[in-house]
């Protein structure tokens, strides 16, 4: 039986497009039994340039067709297909994944070297290599460094990478993963010399110990991806705004799922301060997060010349800089498809920008806007929220909202995550009436001091699998006229 489902799987692996079999075995890098990050596979299959050209689609949507192209023949797995046909993670059946690893192998496509893992064949080029668990010495005896293309790492030492990066022979490498390292504590001293990788598009840092970029970063011309999330940095080098290239910057942001310490703070742990030149990064597609608290009204403004920005996240609004907030979100609101804006935490309002104005000579619009999250006082909720016909995801900070802002969402025609945090809402009710949020899958209500009751009347929001209520002490009516597949609710929640 085994037999005949492998022979099966190996059948499916050969019918693939020849297009779709690098990517598809590129796969194999990734642990066993883990959840791979959807954007992880997209930017690293771009990096590598495995993504063909399409008329009239992006890279990044192409790359996304490939991926639904291979779930659709279950080729991989994903436990939520929203009815927009996206995800977040995806996973490989574990013999699916036996199939790769050895088909990677015999075609000399990627290895993985660890303490497990061992090779009595020195492999002349072999395009993409993982370490696993103090490997990186013993590297060389199997692989010709100078052919590697991608190097991913998994608990290595600081000592051993900062040898790898320092090596003459790896020169070629287009990607560099270090996400995984973060038991080592990697520093800026372990990567001083990264600019000498000059072929780098994909460098990620991820979890790292890092707390400052080498200036030598500047030399890396053709770099497209540089993430720098959940670390120590929060200043980038003025070299920054010398890669031309550069697609997405990630940066810092908070995780929502401790209670902890949060009730007055900011919905970000740290963000990077926007550096000058930032107009020179014409082909920049993300940022998240820039703290625009200290920089001057220029520096704000040099962020709306960036024609092809999908994805912004602004932190550090004020009064002062409003003005020029403003001006830079009217001249890239066509192009946005997530927008996140948090005020300052000594203002803590966001009330100031003319976008919560409904009455306007031109009107803004965010056409093509996906996510919004907003972190600060906004007194009401803005028009062109509360009117859009594309918002999927709403994430509300400290906004002070009531019954009545909620409710001006509820016909929104593809909403299908609403999270409601950090006092977003101040009233002591909130009430979900029949026909309301008839798209709505997901809800979140997380440290509201204020409220006390939650009630779903018996046809609120009928499509609502996931409710999540936590840090909260509340009554909860009517959760039996909702049909939930998840539902985590704190001690503090009491059912009537």
């Amino acid at each position: 039986m085994l037999k005949d489902i492998w022979k099966v799987m190996i059948q499916r692996y050969k019918d693939l497009p020849p297009y779709l079999k690098p990517c598809f075995l590129y796969l194999s890098i990734f642990p066993e039994n883990s959840d791979i990050n959807v954007e992880t596979i997209i930017d690293r299959w771009l990096a590598e340039g495995l993504v063909r050209d399409r008329t009239g689609m992006s890279p990044r949507t192409v790359a996304k067709w490939y991926l639904l192209w291979l779930i659709d023949r279950s080729m991989i797995m994903v436990s939520n297909l929203r009815k927009n046909r996206s995800f977040k993670t995806c996973w490989i059946h574990p013999m699916m994944r036996d199939i790769l690893v050895m088909i990677s192998q015999e075609e000399k496509f990627s290895i993985t070297v660890g303490p497990r893992k061992s090779s009595s064949l020195l492999v002349k080029r072999l395009p993409h290599v993982t370490l696993d668990g103090g490997s990186g010495r013993k590297l060389a005896r199997y692989v010709d460094l100078s052919g590697i293309r991608s190097l991913t790492v998994f608990n290595e030492p600081s000592e051993s990478i900062a040898a790898l990066i320092c090596s003459s022979k790896l020169r070629a490498v287009r990607i560099l993963d270090l996400s995984n390292a973060n038991e080592f504590k990697i520093t800026r001293r372990d990567i001083e010399r990264v600019g000498e990788l000059c072929h780098l598009r994909y460098l990620n840092l991820y979890k790292t110990n890092i707390c400052e970029l080498p200036s030598s970063i500047g030399m890396l011309p053709f770099l497209q991806l540089l993430n720098v999330r959940k670390t120590r940095i929060t200043k980038l080098p003025n070299e920054v705004t010398q890669l031309g290239k550069l697609q997405l910057l990630r940066a810092s942001r908070r995780t929502e799922d401790s209670c902890h310490n949060r009730r007055n703070r900011c919905c970000i742990d740290s963000a990077l301060t926007v550096p000058k030149g930032i107009e020179n990064l014409q082909d920049i597609e993300r940022l998240d997060i820039m703290d625009i608290k200290d920089n001057s009204g220029s520096e704000i403004e040099a962020l709306g010349k960036l024609a092809r920005l999908e994805h912004l996240g602004l932190a550090g609004i004020t009064i002062g800089n409003s003005k020029q907030v403003s001006k830079t979100l009217k001249r890239i609101s066509s192009s946005l498809t997530y927008l996140y804006l948090g005020a300052c935490q000594s203002d803590g309002t966001l009330a100031c920008l003319p976008i919560s104005e409904k009455k306007r000579k031109k009107p803004l619009e965010f056409p093509r806007l996906q996510t919004i999250k907003l972190d600060g006082h906004i007194g009401k909720m803005p028009y062109w929220i509360s009117n859009s016909w594309t918002l999927a995801v709403i994430k509300l900070y400290r906004t002070n909202l009531q019954q009545n802002h909620i409710m001006s969402l509820e016909k929104l025609p593809c909403l299908v995550t609403l999270a409601l945090l950090d006092n977003s809402y101040i009233s002591e009710t909130l009430v979900f009436y029949d026909k309301a949020f008839r798209e709505l899958k997901t809800l979140e209500i997380i440290r509201l001091t204020k409220l006390k009751t939650v009630i779903f009347t018996e046809e609120a929001v009928p499509q609502l699998r996931s409710l999540a209520i936590r840090c909260c002490e509340l009554r909860l009516k009517g959760k039996n006229n909702l049909k939930l597949r998840k539902v985590d609710l704190d001690d503090g929640v009491e059912e009537v």
